[in-house]
């Protein structure tokens, strides 16, 4: 997400995001972006976010298409 959106790292938050794309994607797909970072963030501290790790992959790039087909 970071190199297709062209965000910094450390601009990889919940809050960043949305402010970056609230303008850009619709309000679906922002819900998507705020749940799989959670997700990724809860992933670094709690083994609810490891029980995703076989999907976040998938998730993440259906989400991608997604986006590519709203800023397309």
């Amino acid at each position: 997400m970071k190199n297709k959106l062209v965000l910094s790292s450390h601009n990889l938050d919940a809050n960043s995001v949305q402010s970056h794309l609230k303008e850009i994607v619709t309000q679906e797909s922002m819900d998507n972006i705020i749940s799989l970072l959670k997700i990724c963030d809860a992933g670094k501290y709690a083994p609810d976010g490891l029980e995703k790790e076989a999907t976040i992959l998938s998730d993440m790039k259906e989400m991608m298409k997604q986006i590519d087909k709203e800023i397309g």
